[in-house]
């Protein structure tokens, strides 16, 4: 069975974003610390060159957020953000957990959806797949008429870091396999910058997450959803194969 998990974020327009590592930037609340970390000899160089990308940060060499250098045949130093921590720290587990096998691939699917309230719940046939996590929404909220307004399917390694591009969604994921489980540092934008989410998330292999934008953000659209009570969401599914 399917786990769906609802997770309502009320966003506007300003660019505001939820999750722990948003504002990740060098400086005095954020200060740069230098780890040292224990890694299989055989993988050192794959994932100095992982974490050289997760902290590559625009890509232009001067706005680098770090830098991972090796230390020997089985240690790297980290100069990075202390905010980044964690992110560091997991990229590092799920790279020496996988040394020894095969690196799990990942798919991830997202769904940008249009709610509308409506007499009854009614989801369209081409949500089918998350119809259960919708009618969780309208659980909440009253029932909604729901309607696709995008899909994007992308496959990475765990580890890796790839790009989310469609007709309205775009943005990029940063996922790390751990057992059962798929963390993932995601950024979604909406229509160019009108709306965006950037949070981190931990689901079973999977499960179903929705997060819904309340607001300002949906009346951006061409038929002006919020101006009649609707809104946007996000559905993201995440599974190893």
């Amino acid at each position: 069975m399917r786990h769906i998990m609802l997770l309502v974020l009320v966003l506007a327009l300003s660019g505001c974003s939820a999750g722990g590592d948003a504002d990740i930037s060098k400086g005095a609340a954020n200060p740069v610390i230098l780890k040292t970390y224990e890694v299989p000899g055989h993988a050192a160089r794959e994932i100095q060159n992982a974490l050289n990308y997760l902290l590559s940060g625009s890509g232009e060499r001067d706005q680098a957020l770090g830098r991972a250098t090796l230390l020997g045949a089985n240690q790297i130093v980290v100069a990075a953000p202390a905010a980044m921590d964690g992110s560091i720290a997991r990229l590092i587990e799920a790279g020496s957990d996988s040394a020894a096998g095969e690196v799990p691939r990942l798919r991830f699917n997202y769904w940008l959806v249009r709610a509308k309230p409506n007499a009854s719940v009614r989801v369209a046939d081409e949500l089918a797949a998350i119809e259960a996590a919708l009618e969780q929404i309208a659980h909440s909220v009253g029932p909604m008429a729901f309607t696709r307004v995008d899909f994007v399917q992308n496959v990475l390694l765990s580890g890796a870091r790839s790009q989310v591009s469609g007709a309205h969604l775009e943005g990029n994921v940063h996922a790390v396999a751990r057992g059962e489980r798929i963390a993932a540092d995601l950024g979604l934008v909406v229509n160019r910058g009108e709306g965006r989410v950037h949070t981190e998330i931990e689901m079973k292999d999977g499960e179903t997450i929705v997060l819904a934008l309340v607001g300002d953000t949906a009346s951006q659209t061409e038929d002006h959803t919020a101006n009649e009570g609707g809104f946007l969401a996000f559905a993201i599914r995440a599974e190893k194969f």
